[in-house]
């Protein structure tokens, strides 16, 4: 995961690790939670890959207060919905 400030926008690139099984079980989205759990940026993801491993996908032009000084990236999958793990990225 990392994250480079553009201005006052922050662009941003996951790598996920997930063993998509086809339609009714691939990461369906990675989202960006700011330090008090609201969503402030998703990236959707349409279709499950055709082999198991991981993938890279970015997302940009996110809006981050200038005084949050961490992000947490939350992952969901089809089968299982929103991940309780959580990955925090520092951005200062």
């Amino acid at each position: 995961m990392s994250a480079k400030r553009n201005g006052d926008l922050w662009d941003f690139t996951a790598t996920i690790t997930h063993e998509d099984k086809g339609w009714d079980d691939y990461v369906t989205a990675w989202r960006i939670l700011d330090p008090s759990g609201r969503e402030i940026g998703v990236r959707e993801m349409h279709m499950p890959q055709d082999r198991s491993g991981t993938r890279t996908r970015s997302l940009s032009g996110v809006l981050i207060d200038g005084d949050i000084d961490f992000v947490e990236i939350e992952v969901r999958d089809s089968k299982l919905g929103w991940s309780e793990d959580r990955y925090k990225l520092r951005l200062r």
